[in-house]
């Protein structure tokens, strides 16, 4: 098995936008994490993501909306200031199939009240892109997630916290039970 920097995960990412889109990248991004889901995560308890800023919480977005409708979704989201057309696209689409989408959580009661009663929880924070300690902003969320059943806690792509190229860990990580890596294994 092979496992990919950062910057080779960025080139591949590039070709197949080039190949195929960003959007449907997102939307493949989504369909593999929706199958997690469904083959881990059964019933009816309420799904609920953590989304920051990026792609990578696009990539909970398009998740969410791909699951069935009877079930409560919600996605707990950062700002985001710039986003690309792929999470625009996932954002209108998880709204579009009942996903709840609420303002991130400030403090960590917040976070945690988000997560009572949630059938698995989705860290959706940081991706492939990020390289230092999670910021301040998210310590509510990640805090909740690693006090949540660490098996209900999946991440997208690789675990908030974790740099992509060099494996490290910073002092303020998720500490999920599945990670759904995209495209291909981190390092």
């Amino acid at each position: 098995m092979r496992a990919v920097t950062a910057d080779q995960m960025r080139e591949a990412d590039a070709a197949g936008v080039r190949r195929a889109g960003e959007v449907a990248l997102m939307q493949a991004a989504g369909a593999r994490l929706r199958a997690v889901i469904e083959r881990h995560f059964r019933g009816d308890a309420p799904l609920v993501a953590f989304a920051g800023p990026g792609n990578n919480g696009g990539d909970a977005f398009a998740a969410l909306a791909q699951l069935e409708r009877s079930r409560a979704r919600v996605v707990y989201a950062m700002e985001a200031r710039s986003p690309s057309e792929a999470r625009r696209d996932a954002e209108a689409r998880a709204r579009d199939a009942g996903v709840e989408v609420r303002p991130f959580p400030r403090a960590r009661e917040e976070a945690d009240a988000a997560l009572h009663g949630a059938g698995a929880a989705l860290d959706a924070l940081l991706g492939t892109g990020s390289h230092s300690e999670p910021s301040e902003a998210m310590a509510p969320a990640i805090e909740t997630l690693n006090a949540f059943p660490r098996e209900r806690v999946i991440s997208a792509d690789l675990p908030t916290g974790v740099d992509a190229t060099s494996g490290a860990v910073a002092g303020r990580a998720v500490h999920a039970g599945i990670t759904v890596s995209m495209g291909a294994l981190k390092v």
